[in-house]
């Protein structure tokens, strides 16, 4: 009879036993792609915890977060290509929830009555407002609740002497948005008053202050995410974002965070606050444009589009010369010598290409001056990007074999090989050059339950400048041939 077996183990019947190993090491972990994250204020929704949008919630932004324009953001991501957002709403706990008060007649003395409060399941200004009426059809009792003159919800619940209580049950049961609750006994068997679009009253936005933001980063810390965008161009929030992606960085999150100056700011000032931040992970948006539809995209708004850019490139491309869909023309032209200075302190430059298009100039960061533990390299997106997508990768990868083999050659080699296997994955996606290998640091030889490796890597850039030479002549019978100067063939 056949059974299993552990690996040293001598069994006293005769027969075949089996177990089964991973031959071929443990799965590579693929690229985290297309996902945004924004901190924002608004009037309606989850405080302060991480909500995940996906792109089919695109149109329906105001359903998830209400209408204060802040929200934009999260559409401008999207439409930079984002596909998924960590949205968080952020904001103190000072605001409070909206809410309405339903009666009902009492049946003993036929009195107007409280019956029924239905809350704002989040704390906001959004102006709701509550109707209750008979289907003249169904003979159903109606409780709607209406985003200004739309419906946002409805609840059918029976008529008759219960109705308090089919109120409460129907709506509890179907909404996470609203509340319901019982108000006393006193009108539990009695039928709900009539009433058209009563405003629901109280409500109030939470105080936001840059201390707010900070807070909702520590939301972000347990997920992945590309590019982080917030909706304000104030300077100490955009510190907090650089400190929040460098912390995220130390703890093993490879994100960039993406913030843009204000026209209303000088551009020099500008300028020298982009090359103040000197961060691979950070980049700064300098100058904004206007849309086809004649919105204005300046400050965060800007930001926004570019970091739903930043967080769907692929990285064996890059966002150099990208034209920005539904751009018309841009809001603040730069001359040659202010775009060229612009780029050499680190700003991601809006200019006009040869079909008046507005485009993206040089896909880069803030980096200026590198470290030296960093080349030139890491000034670029595409190759800080390819670069945090592959120690992502490989780290991912290699975490799966913790506690799983010994630390031994055969151990290292496994973990070697686990590496290479990600690194020629990435080759083969034309993200690095096939060159690239993993070995042990001769340096730090293996010990206990530690080992130490190194992994060289060459990772391929855009091709960003071409130059060419023209060569011309006055006579094709000049001491120079053909075949001498046209090295091609061609």
């Amino acid at each position: 009879m056949p059974g299993t077996f552990l690996i040293g183990e001598k069994k006293d019947r005769p027969g075949v036993y089996f177990r089964r190993e991973n031959y071929g090491g443990p799965d590579v972990s693929g690229a985290t792609n297309g996902i945004g994250a924004a901190i924002f204020q608004a009037d309606w929704g989850p405080l302060n915890k991480v909500y995940d949008m996906d792109l089919t919630m695109k149109n329906d932004i105001a359903d998830y977060f209400g209408n204060d324009p802040h929200t934009q953001i999260l559409k401008e991501m999207f439409d930079g290509g984002a596909i998924t957002i960590r949205a968080i709403r952020c904001g103190d706990d000072d605001g409070e929830p909206s809410s309405v008060i339903l009666k009902a007649i009492n049946p003993s003395n036929s009195a107007s009555v409280d019956a029924v409060k239905i809350s704002a399941a989040y704390p906001g200004a959004r102006e709701f407002s509550v109707s209750i009426r008979t289907n003249l059809i169904t003979e159903l009792r109606e409780c709607i609740i209406y985003d200004g003159t739309v419906i946002f919800e409805k609840y059918t619940f029976d008529a008759g002497k219960n109705e308090v209580a089919n109120l409460i049950a129907a709506l509890n049961k179907a909404s996470k948005n609203f509340i319901a609750t019982a108000i006393g006994d006193t009108a539990q068997e009695g039928a709900l008053q009539t009433v058209t679009q009563v405003p629901m009253t109280g409500g109030k936005n939470p105080t936001v202050t840059a201390a707010s933001y900070d807070r909702a980063t520590n939301q972000l810390e347990r997920v992945k995410w590309n590019c982080i965008i917030v909706d304000t161009d104030a300077a100490a929030v955009h510190s907090l974002i650089q400190s929040f992606v460098d912390l995220s960085y130390e703890m093993g999150h490879f994100g960039i965070g993406c913030v843009a100056g204000n026209s209303s700011q000088d551009l020099e000032e500008r300028m020298n606050l982009a090359a103040s931040y000197n961060d691979e992970k950070m980049a700064y948006v300098l100058n904004g444009w206007r849309a086809n539809s004649g919105k204005v995209y300046d400050g965060y708004l800007a930001a926004a589009r570019i970091g739903g850019m930043i967080a769907s490139f692929e990285t064996n491309a890059s966002i150099t010369h990208e034209v920005v869909k539904s751009a018309l023309s841009l809001t603040e032209p730069l001359t040659n010598g202010e775009i060229i200075r612009a780029i050499r302190k680190g700003c991601l430059v809006m200019t006009l290409n040869d079909s008046d298009q507005i485009w993206v100039e040089a896909a880069i960061n803030t980096l200026v001056t590198p470290d030296t533990d960093m080349d030139e390299g890491w000034k670029k997106l595409r190759r800080t990007k390819c670069r945090f997508e592959l120690m992502d990768r490989v780290n991912s990868t290699c975490d799966k074999l913790i506690g799983k083999i010994n630390n031994d050659t055969d151990g290292r080699q496994t973990v070697m090989a686990a590496a290479q296997k990600v690194l020629n994955t990435m080759a083969g996606e034309k993200k690095i050059l096939d060159s690239s290998y993993v070995y042990e640091d001769p340096a730090n030889p293996a010990e206990g339950d530690s080992a130490w490796f190194k992994l060289a890597i060459d990772d391929i850039d855009s091709l960003e400048h071409i130059y060419l030479t023209y060569q011309f002549r006055f006579s094709a019978n000049s001491d120079n041939s053909a075949e001498t100067n046209n090295p091609s063939g061609v």
